[in-house]
């Protein structure tokens, strides 16, 4: 099944499949649940026999897409069924899998990150740290670890690349039509300087924009590079938009100015470094300039549906501020976050070899009335890692170096680059919250492969 879904072929029908299996979950979360598990029971035993004889695409694909769903599992309210993080379980126990049965060795940096970040599960300086502060804090940096050592040692064409990308991008189409359809009216709505929940169907805005916006970047990709997601090249320019528009309705930042500069940065790379010869490959500055402008657009007309608080928002305003009883400063503008920051280093250099120990940090520190949790996985890997959060994150770092540095195909190159930036800037506004960050980023070091001919 997971290879009919990526056929770029058939994607006017499975897009049209995918928006009447969003509107079903409204009703009833067996939709999904039952698709959910109708695509892993045919996909799982042959991508991992092609794995066992050294090909991963087929796992990537399978892997992508049942893990591109954990928003909308959430939402949708699949748990028990398909588990709250399935996100980071699916991961790490497939990447674990993977590892043994394929017939390539594991990456020496994946295993090196796997030592560092394994020890700060073993102790809690807190007291009070539960198993859910394990799997929201460990199981995500432990599925990067696993996966950067599977996926380091194999080889996908840049034609699977686009597969991959396919297939998150019908994901996030199902988040979109999801929060579309459970959005209420317009008028219904009080739109004030926070993020807002009833846009993001009453969950996590935050996390709803991380996808929103990933989904905005896909769907401009795709038009630039004509691959059709949609089925038609200016329908996915039009769902772009659609993504820029509910993304901004949710007023959450983080995940909508991560897509902006997930498309400034193919755009650069593919215009100003890129040898190829091939002049489709190249982004013409017209097509950056439309998808500006689409954009734009969506702002725009959310900024007026809201009476221009979306301007507000986004020149960092709070209530306190705008109202003139509060000061505007970093913390203010980036929503706390900078605090978190503050405390977190504080709590390095109190505990500076050890840390805290994973997931303990949020009981140590306390902002206010409340036990904050960490939105910056660097300064949290500080904070509960000590030096070896330092180093697992320099290496992090190394392993883009590395993905600039490769020489085969410019434009190979550059789109894998592009998602390892999502996945590292998604980490500084949404730590390892969803998928984005650990999957993104272990695909990022994936080989070269000579693209495929089609005959």
């Amino acid at each position: 099944m997971i290879k009919q879904l990526a056929k770029s072929e058939r994607g006017l029908f499975w897009t049209g499949f995918h928006i009447a299996l969003d509107y079903l979950c409204i009703l009833t979360p067996w939709f999904l649940i039952l698709w959910f598990y109708f695509v892993l029971g045919t996909s799982a035993i042959p991508a991992f026999n092609k794995l066992g004889k050294g090909h991963i695409q087929r796992f990537t694909f399978m892997l992508s897409y049942l893990l591109g769903f954990e928003l909308l599992d959430r939402m949708a309210g699949t748990s028990p069924f398909i588990p709250f993080e399935i996100g980071k379980y699916f991961l790490i126990l497939f990447a674990f899998l993977g590892l043994l049965i394929s017939n390539k060795k594991a990456s020496g940096i994946g295993i090196w990150l796997v030592i560092l970040i394994t020890p700060a599960a073993f102790y809690d300086f807190s007291g009070n740290r539960f198993f859910y502060d394990l799997i929201n804090n460990f199981f995500g940096p432990l599925g990067l670890a696993l996966g950067v050592a599977l996926w380091g040692k194999h080889r996908i064409s840049l034609q699977d690349v686009e597969a991959i990308l396919r297939l998150l991008w019908y994901t996030c189409l199902s988040a979109l039509v999801f929060t579309f359809f459970k959005t209420p009216d317009f008028d219904e709505i009080y739109f004030s300087l926070n993020a807002n929940f009833e846009t993001a169907a009453g969950h996590s805005t935050n996390q709803v924009s991380t996808i929103l916006g990933f989904g905005m970047f896909l769907s401009i990709y795709a038009w630039q590079s004509r691959l059709k997601f949609s089925g038609f090249r200016w329908g996915d320019a039009a769902i772009g938009a659609a993504f820029a528009f509910q993304g901004f309705l949710t007023f959450s930042r983080g995940g909508v100015l991560v897509g902006i500069i997930a498309i400034l940065c193919m755009y650069i790379l593919n215009t100003y470094f890129n040898r190829s010869n091939n002049k489709q490959s190249r982004i013409p500055l017209s097509y950056l300039l439309l998808g500006g402008m689409l954009i734009y657009f969506a702002f725009q007309q959310v900024d007026q549906i809201s009476g221009g608080k979306l301007s507000l928002r986004y020149q960092g305003e709070t209530a306190g501020t705008y109202g003139g009883y509060a000061k505007k400063d970093l913390n203010k503008i980036t929503s706390g976050r900078s605090k978190i920051l503050q405390e977190d280093l504080e709590l390095w250099s109190n505990y500076l070899l050890t840390g805290v120990g994973a997931g303990a940090s949020r009981h140590i520190r306390i902002l206010g009335e409340q036990k904050a949790s960490a939105h910056i996985e660097f300064s949290r890997l500080l904070a509960e890692h000590g030096i070896p959060g330092l180093i697992y994150f320099s290496l992090l770092l190394k392993m883009g170096l590395r993905i600039w540095r490769r020489k085969q195909s410019d434009v190979h190159r550059n789109i894998l680059l592009v998602l390892y930036i999502i996945g590292l800037a998604t980490s500084f506004h949404s730590a390892m919250r969803t998928y984005i960050t650990p999957l993104l980023m272990s695909i990022a070091v994936v080989g070269f492969q000579e693209q495929k001919v089609k005959q």
